[in-house]
């Protein structure tokens, strides 16, 4: 499953590669990110991992609470 998911992906990366590549816009870009291949591919990775691991460390670190908390309560 693991494999299968693997190779889904690397196809799927590129193939948007690729396709970045060939299908260019040719106008002139107004930004220097614009005419970078696969900028927005790898920004859009970036973004998608900077949420994720930023969610996982605000759970952590603010919103989850001692698997014990209840225990104390009990206790006193």
């Amino acid at each position: 499953m693991k494999r299968t998911g693997a190779v889904v992906a690397a196809v799927v990366i590129g193939a948007s590669v690729v396709l970045e590549i060939v299908y260019r816009h040719h106008g002139h870009p107004v930004f220097w990110w614009q005419a970078t291949p696969v900028f927005d591919f790898v920004y859009g990775i970036a973004g998608c991992l900077a949420l994720v691991l930023g969610a996982k460390w605000l759970g952590r670190a603010w919103l989850q609470r001692d698997h014990l908390y209840t225990d104390e309560d009990e206790a006193a």
